[in-house]
Order: structure tokens, then C-alpha cells, then sequence
């Protein structure tokens, strides 16, 4: 309750401040025709709050996190009805490379006392992308408006990981010295994976929403929104490349890998951020169940 109190009023602080900004203006709002594009609150809420209570990092993150960006878009049917868009994406989590140095093995056979080091490298990517379409209808005519409606949101999830060795595997060497990542420790490896296909998750669900604008100056609005969803997933196939040898020969050996089991899921957004799996989390496209977020009109 505290962390929400802070919220609220640090918004009604930007609201005081830019309504005096605005003087005995008329307020403008949106009407038939216009259109709209806004983003999260989260980083200005943030700024805001960590101003009043010294903290460097308020705990906003816990609610949503900072490294998924939804940009939002609306238009206005009517005055008081509208088509809206959003889309979510995730740009920090797209690739991720991790590098170790181990022993460099064909400099250890010449020179046993060599300390000459190759480099490991896993390349991890992900695909995470998150759309939803659709129709709000608003209540009444002040700058505080509520309105409800509902959604259709599709996401579509997948991963590869690309693996890169610095001591080749030959006949040579059919063990190379291989850093484990899931060990954490370097040791020979007579079987190395090449490469992991992630299996496509692909979500269907329906959302119900309802919430409240407020109106701080001409056709811009802060607004707050919570809902209930009715969400399916499933999870396609994967499959995975690895290297050994076979005789005096390299031989690559490519094995499908299970799905992820499939879900239903019906309820609140009680993971917040997470919400889209099967406990209710991993992910919604939309303005976010419990979020604020930024309306400028056009």
C-alpha cells in the first residue's frame, strides 16, 4: 500500500504541476478521428518517486520489467469509443553471448607448461514478441474518464542457442578440453552440442479490461488498467545438433527435443509482468494488468 500511495502521489504531482502549467485553458479531448500513441509510465513514475525517497531504484521492477517496452496505439470510432493496438517486445533479452577462456589443447601437446587459452563462446537468442488488438468504450465528459472493453492478444516465443569451440574436435583430439555451462568447469568432452532449437510457443487469449484516464492537459492522459484473461498455449517441437566422433570421423547427430506441455489458464494477471504461462506468468501483450501508462492524442 505504501508503494502504491507513493505512486499515486507522485502522479497527482505531475498532474498539479502541469495543470498550472496549463492556466484556466479549456482542456481539450479526444474525439471521432483522433489517434493516440503512448508507452509505459513505469521509468517517469520511477524518476518521480526515487526524487522523494533517495532511492536510486524504486521498486517498480517488481511489478513490470524495465526491459519489456510496450508502445500502445488508438483510434477514436467516436467520442467515446475506440480501436486500440499495443505491442510489447523485450530488446534486452534478444541475444546474449557468454565467452570462456580454457586451456588451448594443441598448444598443451607441444609445450606442456603452455598457458595459452582458446575461447568458448555460447550465443544465446531470443524471440519474444507480444500483440494485442482492441475495443474500449469511456465514460464521462471531465478530465477523470473510466472506460472498459476487451482484447485479442497472440505471442509467439523461441529460443536458439549457437555454440562456438575453440579446440576443434578431430582425430586428433576426439576429447577436446569443452567448458561445461552447465557445470561451470572446463573438461573433455567426447560429445559437444552444436546448436539448441527451442520449440515455438505460440498464445491465444481474451482479455477484459477496465480502468481510468485522467486528463492533465489538452489530449494527454496518464491512465491506470487492470483486467481478467482467458489464455491458451501451445508449444511446438524443438530439436538439438551435437558433434562426436565416430572412428577417425566427425559426425554431427541431430535428435528432436519434447515440447513443453501445453496449458489453459483463466484469472488475474497475478504474475504481473509474468503473466502467460502455466501458473498464470511468462508474458502479456497490452498495457500491462496493474501498470500506468502515457496517452498523447492527435
Amino acid at each position: 500500500m505504501k508503494r502504491i500511495a507513493l505512486l499515486l502521489s507522485a502522479c497527482a504531482f505531475a498532474v498539479s504541476a502541469a495543470v498550472a502549467q496549463d492556466g484556466t485553458r479549456t482542456l481539450e479531448y479526444p474525439s471521432a478521428g483522433s489517434f493516440a500513441v503512448g508507452i509505459e509510465a513505469s521509468p517517469i513514475l520511477d524518476f518521480v518517486g526515487n526524487m522523494f525517497n533517495g532511492n536510486t531504484d524504486n521498486a517498480s521492477a517488481s511489478r513490470w520489467d524495465k526491459s519489456d517496452y510496450t508502445i500502445h496505439g488508438r483510434y477514436f470510432l467516436t467520442d467515446n469509443s475506440a480501436v486500440r493496438l499495443h505491442l510489447r517486445f523485450n530488446p534486452s533479452d534478444n541475444k546474449t553471448v557468454t565467452t570462456k577462456f580454457i586451456q588451448d589443447d594443441a598448444a598443451k601437446t607441444l609445450n606442456p607448461l603452455s598457458n595459452d587459452k582458446v575461447e568458448d563462446k555460447k550465443v544465446e537468442w531470443k524471440n519474444d514478441w507480444r500483440v494485442a488488438a482492441g475495443y474500449q468504450m469511456f465514460r464521462g465528459n471531465g478530465p477523470l474518464r473510466g472506460f472498459f472493453g476487451g482484447d485479442v492478444f497472440y505471442r509467439y516465443e523461441r529460443s536458439l542457442t549457437n555454440y562456438y569451440y575453440g579446440n576443434k574436435m578431430n582425430s586428433f583430439n576426439s576429447s577436446p578440453t569443452t567448458w561445461d555451462y552447465t557445470a561451470g568447469a572446463a573438461n573433455p568432452a567426447a560429445e559437444r552440442t552444436l546448436n539448441n532449437y527451442g520449440g515455438g510457443k505460440h498464445s491465444l487469449g481474451l482479455i477484459g479490461f477496465t480502468g481510468a484516464e485522467y486528463y492533465f492537459i489538452s489530449n494527454a492522459c496518464v491512465g491506470f488498467e487492470v483486467g481478467l484473461i482467458l489464455q491458451g498455449s501451445i508449444t511446438t517441437r524443438g530439436k538439438s545438433i551435437s558433434e562426436k566422433m565416430l572412428g577417425a570421423d566427425r559426425i554431427t547427430i541431430e535428435n528432436e527435443t519434447a515440447p513443453d506441455s501445453n496449458f489453459f489458464h483463466f484469472g488475474t494477471n497475478a504474475g504481473k509482468k509474468d503473466l502467460g504461462g502455466s501458473t498464470g506468468k511468462a508474458g502479456l501483450a497490452g498495457t500491462g494488468f496493474g501498470n500506468f501508462y502515457i496517452m498523447f492524442h492527435f
